[in-house]
């Protein structure tokens, strides 16, 4: 999810999850996890940019999401991820952040 006053659009995000703390989300960074039936590895934590700034004309992006940059991934398998479907810490079980 975005964070005032950038909307989730504004952060250029591929996939958002909502219901997931930044600091759960940086816990995934060496883990694998399913997202839907999509098998992924968190690979490096994203560091916030200038870029949506400059986009939207709202100054303050970095700061603002500063250690919730997001996570680069490794897509381990294929699949199609849809709104709501969940992720799963270890791809385990059912449940988890919805994407949105």
């Amino acid at each position: 999810a975005g964070l005032a006053p950038f909307s989730a659009a504004l952060t250029r995000r591929n996939v958002v999850l909502e219901a997931m703390s930044a600091q759960a989300l940086n816990d995934l960074l060496g883990q694998r996890f399913l997202i839907g039936p999509v098998l992924c590895e968190g690979l490096e934590l994203a560091t916030p940019c200038e870029r949506p700034s400059s986009l939207s004309g709202i100054p303050g992006f970095p700061e603002a999401f500063d250690a919730r940059g997001g996570l680069r991934v490794c897509v381990l398998s294929s699949g199609t991820i849809e709104i709501g479907m969940g992720l799963v810490p270890g791809g385990l079980m059912p449940g988890g952040p919805a994407v949105v």
